[in-house]
């Protein structure tokens, strides 16, 4: 049996675009003390009952939630429970810095721009090899992980 590959920069991209809509955020927050229906998710959130549903089926989709059917109720859960770790190092990393992150704009961002229009931006966007990348402790690592970061 080969190991799995690892996920591309795409795939890593996409999960992190997919909780970078608040009402997705929300959700899943809502989600990290256990199953839930949507009224009770509706409730929470102060999303409406059409758009809690949308991207409960939205991550749903993207096997970030599962759901169990009791009758005519339909319950969502996380389909993993890190996604509550990965919430929460979200939050520490936040911690210091909420104040320029809430005021940054990818559009005011000259690096960016630069990179962007298709002028050479090799200072502002290197790919560090996952080997040399610093790991953080603090952050369980899945076994699969655990193996390629050589642990």
């Amino acid at each position: 049996m080969t190991a799995p590959d690892y996920p591309s920069l795409t795939s890593k991209a996409k999960l992190f675009r997919g909780l970078a809509d608040p009402s997705r955020l929300a959700l899943i927050e809502a989600l990290e003390p256990g199953e839930k229906m949507v009224t009770e998710l509706v409730a929470l959130t102060g999303l409406s009952q059409p758009n809690a549903s949308a991207h409960l089926a939205c991550l749903k989709d993207c096997g970030l939630l599962t759901s169990r059917q009791e009758g005519r109720c339909v319950f969502y859960a996380l389909a993993d429970a890190r996604m509550e770790t990965l919430i929460e190092a979200a939050e520490g990393i936040l911690f210091g810095i909420s104040e320029r992150v809430d005021s940054c704009s990818l559009g005011a961002c000259q690096t960016a721009r630069k990179c962007i229009s298709g002028r050479t931006c090799a200072s502002s966007f290197r790919i560090v090899p996952p080997t040399l990348r610093p790991t953080r402790l603090d952050i369980p690592l899945t076994a699969t992980r655990a193996r390629r970061v050589g642990r």
